[in-house]
């Protein structure tokens, strides 16, 4: 979201977390979990953007396609570095 590149990441994080509250239950998640555990990853909360990362991992491996799955483990490894 526009909040994430103009760096105000407590802004992002705060109308991700509304996203995610405000979901149906048919809704994909996985987009959004990569996208808060890549702010958290920014905001130095490592092991919470892990949990997000891995989440959207497990989502993408069931239901996405491969460059779904290779864009998640990118964000992954980039954390790890």
């Amino acid at each position: 979201n526009n909040y994430n590149y103009r760096g105000d990441y407590e802004k992002a994080l705060s109308l991700y977390r509304q996203l995610m509250a405000n979901m149906s239950p048919q809704s994909d998640p996985s987009g959004i979990y990569n996208d808060v555990g890549n702010l958290l990853a920014e905001l130095g909360q490592f092991e919470q953007s892990e949990q997000y990362l891995i989440q959207t991992l497990l989502v993408r491996q069931d239901e996405g396609t491969p460059l779904e799955v290779a864009q998640v483990e990118h964000s992954l490894g980039a954390m790890y570095r």
